[in-house]
């Protein structure tokens, strides 16, 4: 310390001369920059400009102004705003609970000028204001209504200024923003498929197209649409499953603006017809179907796709998707009144005559001969066992079958499908003595349950019990098929509802019997209306399971 002391002692003069020279350097700084343009660090942001990012054509958008000054407490400020010659200005909205405004004894404290492209606000307050943040207010612009979709408009302040209560000069850097014109562009630029090719060239202001698949069996298609403004979305591209017949798929396209505009694309998938239960000829665009003329009969056999409705109507099968029609083929057949028939055998009986047996056959479509054993067409006395029965299209032979002596006659009140030789829409409840007592026939009958078991004449009859008739060297077998027993244990419950609905879903599978038990509605296809009147008939809503 004592050394410390004799340093200071020894260069008291040159500690001297630095005090004054640095004094001298202070006052001459002051005076250099007294009144000068000046700002803390702390305040350069001191001006905060925030606008809309976007705007609508011809609408209003808003910059929200406030100021922040942290080191110092202001009385007065200017700004001057540099905007786009296209924008109206709307006027500015102030906050009047900031303390900028609280200043009643000063009328002029407000001041704001705009001109084709200046807008300038001045502030004042004798009070002074700050240090803190304040919000002045909100301007408001409006765009022109043939704004340009995207175009820019900026807002640029000049020569922001504050003064404090001493006059002091605050000058702050400019800052700007811009707001962009919202895209109402709602346009597609292009349509590309794949599997499928446009029948016309794509243009955008065209909103209509057919496509043709480029594989006819082909299930989907591939759709990418681009819009042409980026801003824009799409909906409705993109992997598209085909049902039968014409497809009208929509592509939305949304502006950013809000605005939409809808193309579509038609792609027709061809349905081509085809059966193994029965003749059928594309090129005479006729259907064969026998003996079997019950139309439900014929629909159900053709197993159509679950999404095609059919019907047969004037002897035309119509095959249809919701209500395109997308075949229409003639139905022929014949009838044997009186007569059963199985596996292409005919049962007749003994002493029939030829023209007894012709006067009980019924064509429809087609032309029928009896032939002898030596192949010459009988035209009169009785049938033989050795004669056949030949149908006919105009010379086409569609179908030969041989007489047996025997007889097995059916009574109406049963539905037999001679295809699959199921005895369809048996009530639920009948017994097996009360379906019996349908059969006339010189055979015998038997029956058995789906595991072959003998089954008693007293029982119900259930979906899957076998009836067996026996006709000299050969059996008929008919499976059962009770209306909405679709399970086979001879009732209707829940069970049953379960699985039809299941299969209706794909989650099962049926045998074609079951499938007649649960065609309720009696048109050939399941659907949900089938589930649903069963459950109903289950639930005990309605008392008939029937179609009246």
């Amino acid at each position: 310390m004592e050394k410390v002391k004799e340093y200071l002692k020894k260069n008291k003069v040159l500690l001297l001369i630095i005090g004054i020279s640095i004094f001298i350097i202070a006052i001459i700084c002051l005076l250099l920059f007294n009144g000068k343009e000046t700002y803390a660090t702390e305040d350069e942001n001191f001006l905060s400009l925030v606008c809309d990012d976007t705007v609508i054509p011809g609408g209003e958008f808003s910059c929200n102004i406030s100021l922040t000054n942290n080191t110092f407490t202001a009385e007065a400020f200017q700004a001057e705003f540099d905007v786009a010659d296209e924008l109206t200005f709307g006027g500015m909205t102030f906050d009047e609970s900031t303390d900028w405004f609280k200043n009643p004894n000063n009328l002029d404290s407000i001041s704001i000028m705009h001109s084709a492209s200046k807008s300038a606000l001045i502030l004042t307050n004798p009070n002074g204001v700050g240090p803190g943040t304040y919000n002045i207010g909100v301007f408001k612009y409006t765009v022109p209504e043939d704004a340009v979709a995207n175009a820019i408009y900026d807002i640029r302040t000049q020569e922001i200024i504050a003064f404090d209560s001493n006059d002091t000069k605050y000058e702050f850097s400019d800052v700007s923003e811009s707001v962009r014109v919202l895209s109402n562009i709602d346009t597609l630029s292009s349509i590309t498929l794949s599997g499928a090719n446009l029948n016309t060239d794509f243009s955008s202001d065209k909103l209509e197209y057919n496509a043709t698949l480029t594989d006819s069996e082909s299930g989907t298609v591939t759709i990418t649409a681009t819009a042409t403004d980026a801003h824009a979305s799409v909906e409705g591209d993109g992997a598209i499953s085909l049902h039968y017949g014409t497809n009208i798929i929509p592509i939305t396209v949304t502006s950013e603006a809000g605005t939409k505009k809808k193309y579509t694309v038609s792609i027709f998938k061809p349905y081509t017809f085809n059966t193994d239960k029965y003749i059928y000829n594309a090129d005479n665009n006729y259907l064969y179907t026998g003996s079997e003329i019950n139309p439900s009969t014929i629909i159900s056999t053709l197993n159509l796709d679950k999404d095609l409705n059919g019907k047969i109507e004037d002897n035309k099968l119509i095959i249809s998707y919701n209500e395109e029609k997308l075949a229409e083929i003639n139905v022929i057949n014949y009838y044997l009144n009186g007569y059963s028939s199985s596996n292409k055998v005919i049962y007749v009986g003994n002493d029939v005559s030829y023209s007894e047996f012709m006067n009980n056959i019924s064509l429809n479509g087609v032309t029928a001969l009896v032939k002898d054993t030596d192949g010459n067409t009988v035209t009169s006395g009785d049938i033989e066992i050795d004669y056949k029965f030949n149908v006919y299209y105009n010379n086409t032979l569609l179908e030969e079958s041989t007489f047996d002596l025997e007889y097995l006659n059916v009574s109406d009140e049963i539905i037999i499908d001679k295809t699959n030789n199921i005895i369809k829409r048996i009530v639920c409840g009948t017994t097996i003595e009360q379906l019996l007592n349908y059969f006339d026939t010189s055979g015998s009958i038997s029956v058995v349950d789906k595991d072959g078991n003998k089954v008693s004449n007293g029982s119900k009859v259930k979906t899957g019990d076998i009836i067996n008739i026996k006709m000299g060297n050969s059996t008929i077998k008919y499976t059962a098929s009770v209306l909405g027993d679709i399970s086979g244990d001879g009732e209707i419950n829940l069970g049953d509802v379960s699985i039809l609905y299941n299969y209706l879903k794909g989650k099962k599978e049926l045998g074609i019997y079951q499938q007649a038990a649960g065609d309720i509605i009696d048109n050939g296809i399941i659907k949900i209306n089938d589930v649903a009147r069963l459950y109903r008939y289950f639930k005990g809503r309605i008392n008939v399971l029937e179609v009246e």
